[in-house]
């Protein structure tokens, strides 16, 4: 799987605990995936959600509700696991040990 990981054929994290039984056979699904973060929810009627994406935007503060809306629809991995594999990035950082949010420094 490593071998197949380093030629960029699909994607496997054995070191990322909450993924090491993933195989990603579709590596341009997880750029779109994390694409997600960067553009706008497509349903933001509810005042609520376009509160928690506004301080998402203005402060970087990835509140877990938001997290969840974002990625609602990602199929066999959970937003939780996409949090987990961009924490071991460094693209972003749990600042409570419930991982409910998160500070994402590219925002």
């Amino acid at each position: 799987l490593k071998f197949y990981h380093d030629l960029g054929v699909f994607l496997f994290y054995a070191n990322i605990p909450d993924l090491k039984q993933k195989v990603i056979i579709n590596p341009n699904w997880l750029v779109r995936e994390l694409g997600k973060l960067l553009r706008p929810l497509k349903s933001q009627r509810r005042t609520e959600t376009r509160r928690i994406r506004r301080k998402f935007e203005e402060s970087g503060i990835l509140d877990q509700k938001l997290l969840k809306k974002i990625w609602e629809s990602s199929g066999d991995i959970s937003a939780r696991q996409i949090m987990n594999l961009l924490e071991s990035f460094l693209l972003a950082i749990s600042i409570d040990d419930s991982k409910d949010n998160y500070f994402l420094p590219l925002m």
